[in-house]
């Protein structure tokens, strides 16, 4: 049976399925006034707050951030991911490139997880994400 969760994994040695994204740590700089979790050109927080909750991978001991993107960003990541597959799309956090996976087909569910981060870096990115002010929706590139 396939998993409904699509995984954005942020070191290659997780395992992936054929519901999951892979990709390798990155660290490049973004534009500097690009605050806030991106994917591709996708702000996770244009809607406001999203559901985030840090766990442990019962496989790595690593901590994995669960997402639950709000039903106005279904629709959004699920276009972007259909139109991005077999490319990588980036994931910024706060203009910082963290990984660029390739997508392996589209994510039309609305949840997917982040794994590979540090404890403090997943603690960071889910507190960003409950915290998400409500805003305008935006886009850039």
């Amino acid at each position: 049976m396939r998993s409904n969760v699509a995984h954005i994994l942020f070191a290659s040695a997780l395992l992936s399925g054929p519901a999951s994204l892979t990709a390798q740590t990155v660290a490049k700089p973004g534009p500097a006034a690009e605050k806030g979790i991106w994917i591709g050109n996708l702000d996770l927080c244009r809607s406001g707050p999203v559901e985030a909750m840090v766990s442990t991978d019962v496989y790595s001991g690593s901590p994995v951030i669960s997402i639950v993107l709000p039903a106005e960003l279904r629709g959004a990541l699920a276009e972007l991911t259909a139109a991005n597959i077999g490319k990588p799309l980036p994931i910024r956090v706060d203009g910082r490139v963290v990984s660029e996976p390739h997508v392996n087909e589209p994510i039309s569910g609305g949840e997917l997880q982040i794994s590979g981060v540090d404890q403090t870096e997943a603690d960071r990115i889910a507190a960003a994400l409950q915290s998400c002010p409500a805003e305008k929706p935006r886009t850039i590139g």
